[in-house]
């Protein structure tokens, strides 16, 4: 057994379980608020939290990226005023904003040598 490598079940820590709390009960306030404002029903409310809570769940970069984007999608949804040319105007800025993010995070990832 000298070359066999147990992996040790690690179990969240209290900051990513509320973290994990934090992300569910965002998204049921954000859901309820579209809900309340008329842009979808409440079916999708429903099927928007519980998805969300299976990734939360889930915990992998999978699914953290699902989140991300769900949660940018119900964003964009909120300020857009319910229109899809205001969807459609949001969604650019939104996409030109991630894109220079993620540049800059490569630069700064890049010159302090973070792994």
């Amino acid at each position: 057994m000298l070359f066999h490598t147990h992996k040790k079940e690690e179990r969240p820590g209290v900051v990513r379980t509320l973290l994990n709390i934090a992300t569910i009960v965002s998204t049921t306030i954000t859901c309820i608020s579209l809900c309340s404002l008329g842009v979808f029903s409440i079916k999708t409310a429903a099927i928007i939290i519980l998805a969300v809570v299976i990734f939360v769940a889930l915990g992998n970069n999978a699914a953290k990226i699902i989140l991300a984007c769900i949660a940018l999608i119900l964003f964009m949804l909120i300020h857009s005023g319910g229109t899809s040319q205001g969807f459609e105007a949001l969604l650019t800025r939104m996409v030109s904003l991630i894109a220079v993010l993620v540049v800059i995070y490569f630069i700064v990832r890049n010159i302090f040598g973070a792994k």
